[in-house]
């Protein structure tokens, strides 16, 4: 788990459940296995479509996305990102701690986090491609996916 901006953190499945049972923090998951399935109580390959929750899962102490990494950004739904995004923000502004979480924390949660840090003024006037290399700079780890990529791209001046 890395700090990149001040009460927000990237980290894995495993630093989520090293954190909760730790009431103070507030959680922002973006992987469909193991914790979106796990909140919702689906089983086999995937969500049924007609769930409410098939996007994703509100809970008292974080939003739990159905999202999985792919190369494709149009299996990318922009209302997951804008309510994993919107979720973080409210809780970094009550001053909660957030982590925003994936599998291997490469990828979807980085650029989720460049997201809310873009909601909070970083990166002001650089486009995409410039924020990834001063976001680089904070998180090394940083190994985006395609469809991760072209839907910051795509939808960067929106944040």
């Amino acid at each position: 788990m890395k700090l990149v901006a001040p009460q927000l953190y990237v980290g894995t499945i495993d630093d989520y459940n090293d954190l909760s049972i730790n009431e103070s923090w507030y959680t922002v998951s973006l992987a469909k296995d193991p914790l979106h399935r796990q909140m919702v109580g689906y089983t086999g390959r995937a969500c049924d479509k007609s769930n409410p929750e098939y996007l994703y899962a509100v809970r008292e102490n974080g939003i739990f996305c159905n999202l999985i990494d792919v190369d494709d950004v149009n299996y990318i739904h922009k209302s997951i990102i804008d309510a994993a995004v919107d979720y973080a923000v409210i809780a970094i502004n009550r001053k909660k701690n957030v982590l925003v979480c994936c599998n291997k924390a490469e990828s979807r949660s980085p650029i989720i986090a460049m997201l809310i840090m873009k909601r909070f003024g970083y990166f002001k006037n650089l486009s995409f491609e410039e924020s990834e290399i001063e976001f680089k700079k904070i998180y090394s780890q940083y190994n985006p996916k395609r469809g991760m990529q072209d839907y910051s791209v795509i939808h960067w001046n929106e944040y």
